[in-house]
């Protein structure tokens, strides 16, 4: 038997996560720095306000050239738990819909 034969398996527990604050996420982007090496930067818009008439959001909007993304995480992934991540993603989005439904948008 090779020692790779011999491996210990661990429960894995989430201790403390509800200590942290859950925030709303809304942009994401993913880059690859090299082979498995992935960067996801996960982050909030907010919109401005405007306000006033119709004519005067709208001048207001048109002072606007960007709206800008808060950074919230930067996060390093493997290819093996970006992968990870695609699949929990998409089990718990499939459990959500059988549950709630789906709307497709």
């Amino acid at each position: 038997m090779t020692r790779e034969d011999q491996s210990i398996r661990l429960a894995l527990s989430w201790e403390g996560a509800e200590n942290l604050p859950i925030l709303f996420a809304d942009q994401f982007s993913v880059m690859f720095l090299r082979e498995d090496q992935f960067v996801l930067t996960i982050g909030q818009v907010s919109p401005p306000v405007l306000t006033g008439t119709e004519q005067e959001v709208a001048a207001q909007a048109s002072t606007i050239d960007s709206v800008s993304i808060r950074p919230l995480a930067r996060l390093f992934l493997t290819r093996s738990t970006l992968d990870d991540l695609v699949d929990v993603l998409a089990r718990n989005r499939e459990r959500h819909d059988v549950t709630f439904g789906s709307e497709q948008q």
